[in-house]
């Protein structure tokens, strides 16, 4: 069996760095859908609203692992 123990010292860096990484997600994703709403063309509300959705899967993922690394070093 593989040990995935993660150093102490090492977990507050990774979850801040994912925390910061989920707010620039957060922010991208709502940008993206003001602009889905707002863009004059068609094919450039097309454009933001992928923007947003892959923002938004950025974001399901991060704190996906954002748990897993707090579970793990419980």
């Amino acid at each position: 069996m593989v040990n995935f123990a993660l150093p102490a010292a090492c977990v507050p860096w990774i979850l801040g760095g994912c925390l910061v990484a989920l707010l620039l997600a957060a922010v991208v994703a709502v940008r993206a859908y003001i602009q889905s709403r707002r863009a004059p063309y068609y094919f450039l509300r097309e454009q933001a609203r992928a923007r947003s959705v892959r923002a938004v899967l950025a974001i399901l993922l991060l704190l996906a692992l954002m748990v897993g690394v707090a579970l793990a070093h419980r």
